[in-house]
């Protein structure tokens, strides 16, 4: 009975959820990071669920977001180098999830479920660029969701209600939440770490970065340590005229590593966190040793010049493939899994829009007044996913981000467009064969 009013209901809102996130691209957002949050609370059932085939609402979500970057594409009639890149790499998505449905049936070929979550992610940010405030608020949702997932971390780890992660090739540690609950936490943080550059902003905001950083300590992943380090290592190198807020991150980010050793030397913390600190240089059994050979034996299953090289395999082969040498169902590597569903096409796609928004990105020394997410922001945020897909494969949200700083560069401001790569050089070219 309550499935058939929520199937209903659904129904019934379809149009006016479709004109309301076609028009309003925060709001998206905001359900996007809503399931995101909803998923850290979650029990791992679906909300609907009929033998084979199960529904999510994320798929839901995606779904309807999916259908309006359709009909912005349409309306608007025309696209950009990029937008038709992730038009190619979603028509990649729906051939290998046809294949793999011909190949091992629709439960298997569901597997391909996340990257039509990360092609949708991408093509309904970039479709409909947010203006300055717009902007503000995309750092507020973040900062809020990192805040959320934080009280359920608090509350997972004082109740003992715990995931089980891998550590060791024989062994699991249980952590409160996921690896990517703990990279958006700490990427709230550095959105409020940033804001104390910014004049005018509001304190409350401020003064959330210090209050969240212990939660990434707790969540005990070392990647997420790693990108923390690496992201504010960067922040010293690329601002030359560092001001006193910039070196006041820096010491709050040596503080956080102090933190760390001290309490690890002192004996305070638990097997896990102890593990944690060590583990990842004690041989082959370490998480480096173990991730490094299941990489190994999956390339050498999958290079090749053939289709699934080109552009990846049915879906449900891939799952097959890293379950067969590999310890778990996932790759633990971002670039691995894009290459694997998606082929080289997909991994050169990818590659293309990160090297695009980096590349375009201005990391000016001072924010504008009330710029509570700017380009310094979005060019810190996209270099520290690169450095988490190593390890670990993403989550949807993620790749909001991507298409958000895309949909900033192509739209609003002059002078980027994605064909900046090569007009550049060419130009440059021509310039010099001139003067000759």
């Amino acid at each position: 009975m309550m499935e058939s009013i929520a199937i209903i209901a659904g129904i019934v809102l379809f149009p006016l959820a479709l004109y309301v996130l076609y028009h309003s691209t925060p709001t998206g957002i905001f359900l996007v990071l809503l399931v995101f949050v909803a998923r850290a609370m979650e029990t791992g059932e679906d909300v609907f669920a009929d033998n084979q085939i199960n529904i999510s609402p994320y798929d839901v979500v995606f779904a309807v977001l999916a259908l309006a970057a359709v009909f912005r594409i349409l309306t608007r009639m025309t696209v950009n180098v990029l937008e038709l890149l992730w038009i190619i790499l979603g028509l990649v998505v729906i051939v290998a999830f046809v294949r793999g449905m011909y190949s091992y049936g629709i439960l298997q070929a569901g597997e391909i479920r996340p990257f039509f979550y990360f092609v949708t992610a991408v093509l309904y940010s970039i479709t409909a660029p947010l203006d300055r405030n717009q902007m503000n608020s995309v750092a507020k949702l973040w900062m809020i969701a990192a805040v959320a997932i934080s009280v359920i971390a608090i509350v997972n780890l004082a109740s003992g209600r715990l995931v089980s992660d891998s550590a060791t090739a024989g062994a699991l540690v249980s952590r409160p939440l996921h690896a990517f609950y703990a990279l958006l936490v700490f990427q709230g943080c550095l959105i409020s770490f940033l804001l104390w550059q910014v004049p005018g902003s509001a304190l409350h905001w401020r003064i959330l970065g210090p209050m969240m950083l212990p939660v990434v300590i707790l969540l005990q992943y070392r990647t997420v340590w790693v990108v923390a380090v690496f992201t504010v290592l960067l922040a010293v190198l690329r601002a030359r005229r560092i001001e006193s807020r910039i070196i006041g991150v820096g010491v709050t980010a040596t503080m956080f590593c102090g933190i760390i050793l001290l309490t690890f030397l002192a004996g305070v913390v638990d097997q896990n966190s102890s593990q944690a600190l060590t583990e990842p240089f004690s041989g082959y059994d370490s998480s480096i040793g173990w991730r490094i050979d299941g990489w190994l034996r999956i390339m050498k299953d999958v290079i090749g010049l053939n289709l699934d090289f080109l552009i990846g395999s049915a879906a449900g082969t891939a799952r097959t493939l890293i379950e067969t040498n590999f310890i778990f169902a996932h790759s633990h590597n971002q670039y691995l899994d894009v290459m694997l569903r998606t082929g080289i096409a997909g991994l050169s796609i990818l590659f293309f829009s990160y090297k695009f928004a980096l590349r375009n990105l201005k990391i000016t020394p001072s924010p504008e007044r009330g710029e509570m997410l700017s380009e310094k922001g979005l060019y810190f945020l996209l270099a520290g996913q690169l450095v988490f897909y190593i390890t670990y494969t993403a989550s949807y949200e993620q790749f909001l981000l991507l298409g958000i700083t895309i949909g900033w560069l192509t739209h609003r401001r002059v002078g980027a467009t994605p064909t900046d790569v090569f007009v550049r050089r060419t130009s440059a070219a021509y310039a010099q064969a001139d003067s000759v």
